[in-house]
């Protein structure tokens, strides 16, 4: 019984609150990714994952424990991780560094507890922990599909963008280096850049105005 198995339970910034395909896209304060709707309290049973709101204690959304697919987890955040579900879209979600390792094993024993219970294919022995070690991570929707990007700028600091597989950021070459910088002419002016590392014309360095942009505003071959 869920109400005998225990529970446990702690605050998260849940970047996904109001679906991953509202949080990529930009201009909707009540969708935003970084507003006060995102803090929640996530609580564990032994047969499910419940996200309430911080301030209202609305629950906001029930994840069954078999629909987990997966965690992934980055080199470049000690306390970012994405939940991934079998039937559902990608969950983005932020805590305590030490909290989310404990997450993580509470996780597996719930998981465990579950899968000893009922058995069958809907239930893995454990939930999967993928290390994923690149700086740019798909988001997938409820058909498994790309749908955002996640794109680590640095240790801690990240982009969340809709998946545009055209963009100058994702085509042609793999992604060596990206990052804000400015450039100086007759006046300052901010660029995002993108370092390609392929091979004959397709290593160069771009610069556009939004990462997502198909076509950069200028370029410089990198080419001996």
């Amino acid at each position: 019984d869920e109400r005998e198995g225990g529970f446990w339970s702690d605050w998260v910034t849940h970047y996904t609150h109001a679906g991953l395909q509202a949080a990529v896209q930009a201009g909707r304060m009540e969708t935003d990714p970084a507003s006060s709707r995102n803090a929640q309290a996530l609580v564990l049973t032994c047969e499910r994952v419940l996200l309430f709101d911080a301030r209202s204690w609305e629950l906001q959304q029930v994840v069954a424990l078999s629909g987990i697919q997966g965690i992934t987890l980055s080199p470049y955040s000690e306390s970012l991780f994405i939940l991934r579900l079998h039937h559902g879209s990608d969950l983005l979600v932020d805590t305590a560094p030490a909290v989310r390792s404990r997450l993580i094993e509470e996780l597996q024993v719930m998981t465990r507890i579950v899968a000893a219970m009922w058995g069958g294919d809907d239930f893995n022995e454990s939930t999967r922990i993928d290390y994923n070690t690149s700086n740019i991570l798909s988001l997938l929707d409820d058909e498994r599909s790309p749908t955002g990007t996640l794109a680590f700028l640095e240790k801690n600091v990240f982009l969340l963008l809709p998946y545009q597989p055209r963009s100058a950021f994702l085509v042609d070459a793999d992604t060596f280096y990206f990052g804000l910088l400015d450039m100086y002419c007759t006046e300052v002016a901010a660029y995002f850049f993108i370092l390609k590392s392929g091979v004959g014309e397709a290593r160069r360095l771009i610069w556009c105005l939004h990462p997502n942009d198909e076509f950069g505003v200028g370029e410089v071959p990198l080419t001996r």
